[in-house]
């Protein structure tokens, strides 16, 4: 290895003699031998002759010797030999057993070492713009062979810190699988959740998983990987990890890569979850007290108008605060916001409550994107915690009344004065899976859920101002 490290950088021919400067880490050897292997790369001569000729050899080799810088690597970490580097300025790093250079860090295994050497080189060879050529020996696999090529490094730790030098997962690694997976759904899967589930994945499972060989992961490594969130009470998320590695597993068995599911005995092991529902007020007297308190509110004048609207549309409090001036048609009377999470185009029909509210706000930020901007003025829409936070600020804690509350009290109530439920869940966003159903029932509900938005504006008119209300059923 390295007769062919210093062939390449000191033969006849080689980058030295092309006018390249090179440095040259050679591996724990007396540091005269390497300077003897370049001669004699270059000048042809063996040791002896390079000895009996010692003129004529300074007379040749002193073509390429300013080109050629040799050093010790047995004494160099990284940082010195970035010094190194920014002193000499070469063309090429070679570094003999580059595993030998020393980084910094705890390392659990080696491998991990290795991968941070490799990666560090890497970053080396962009940082300075030069080549960097790293040698080190073939696995046991080619010992004894005459002749060998990159098979050699087959089922190796040299090949797998390649590989995750290079990006790439350990051959039939969990994360190798993982991928393949994530790639056989992703026609079937929207670009967010997928992006998700590639994220949570990476964080949540291969610190554990990742590199080990699908086929030798056992139940008790699937667990260690749950029980952080388990001991968190993070729950949601620890199903639905437990979810995706079963699948992932479900997808080695098919395709041959592992024979059971290890992760199928853990799902006895995750809690269930319990369900808790986010905090409304129901009651019209209180939602009247709410109602006021929200007209009292002292922030500034984008929160007070975004908190106004909430509860007149009762739409989801990121679709509130992220919305657009584009989706509103105010001849119309109608904001047309896309939704993500049940993914159609919605319309939401605008009393003439919610339509004051935005002609009051349009002076302000009808020129932009947003209809409720941030105040750093960033481009960006409303902090998520604004409501909230103005909630709280009038004193009503999240166990008493959230933001997504408003969804729930306009549900309640509508449901009470007997309102259709299909409108107030088309109202709502709840919509159906089926395209064709969601058009159909987008069509059917809209004149019904355009009266019945208007009634509740003055409706929650009517509690705003403290009159006495009595609940008398509808009739459609």
């Amino acid at each position: 290895k390295s007769l062919t490290a210093l062939s390449l950088c000191c033969s006849p021919l080689g980058f030295a003699d092309q006018g390249a400067k090179i440095l040259y880490c050679m591996n724990e050897e007396d540091g005269a031998f390497p300077g003897l292997r370049a001669i004699s790369s270059y000048t042809g001569w063996t040791f002896e002759e390079i000895g009996q000729r010692k003129e004529e050899t300074a007379k040749i080799f002193s073509k390429i010797r300013n080109n050629l810088m040799i050093v010790d690597n047995a004494r160099i970490s990284m940082g010195g030999l970035i010094k190194m580097i920014e002193k000499y300025k070469p063309n090429i790093v070679v570094a003999d057993m580059l595993d030998h250079i020393q980084v910094t860090g705890e390392f659990a295994r080696d491998d991990l070492r290795l991968g941070q050497v490799y990666r560090q080189a890497r970053e080396i060879a962009k940082m300075y713009n030069c080549a960097f050529i790293g040698v080190s020996q073939t696995s046991a696999e080619s010992d004894g062979k005459m002749h060998y090529g990159f098979d050699a490094l087959a089922n190796s730790k040299t090949e797998d810190v390649q590989r995750k030098a290079d990006g790439l997962p350990i051959i039939n690694s969990f994360a190798d699988i993982t991928r393949q997976w994530l790639e056989s759904i992703e026609h079937l899967t929207k670009p967010l959740t997928q992006k998700k589930k590639t994220s949570r994945l990476e964080r949540m499972a291969f610190p554990i998983l990742g590199d080990m060989p699908i086929n030798a992961i056992k139940s008790s490594d699937v667990l260690a990987t749950l029980k952080p969130l388990i001991d968190m009470k993070q729950l949601s998320t620890a199903h639905r990890l437990h979810g995706e590695i079963s699948a992932i597993f479900a997808y080695g068995i098919v395709h041959n890569f592992t024979d059971y599911d290890p992760a199928q005995p853990v799902a006895r092991q995750i809690p269930a979850q319990k369900i808790k529902h986010r905090a409304a007020i129901i009651d019209p007297n209180l939602v009247g007290q709410l109602l006021r308190d929200i007209g009292n509110y002292r922030g500034t004048f984008v929160v007070k108008s975004a908190f106004r609207l909430s509860p007149l549309v009762f739409q989801r409090p990121g679709e509130i605060r992220q919305l657009l001036w584009s989706d509103i048609d105010l001849e119309a009377r109608e904001w047309r916001p896309y939704i993500s999470k049940t993914d159609f185009h919605h319309i939401v029909p605008l009393s003439t409550q919610a339509m004051e509210i935005l002609e009051e706000i349009k002076p302000l930020t009808g020129g932009g994107q947003f209809v409720f901007p941030s105040s750093r003025g960033n481009g960006r829409p409303m902090s998520d915690n604004a409501i909230r936070s103005a909630l709280q600020s009038l004193g009503y804690d999240s166990d008493v009344m959230t933001a997504h509350g408003f969804r729930t009290t306009a549900s309640t109530l509508l449901n009470e004065q007997g309102w259709s439920p299909d409108a107030i869940e088309r109202q709502l966003a709840h919509a159906p899976r089926d395209s064709v159903r969601a058009a159909y029932n987008r069509a059917q509900y809209l004149d019904e859920r355009k009266r019945m938005m208007q009634s509740w504006g003055d409706y929650l008119d009517t509690l705003k101002n403290g009159a006495q209300v009595i609940e008398f059923k509808k009739i459609v």
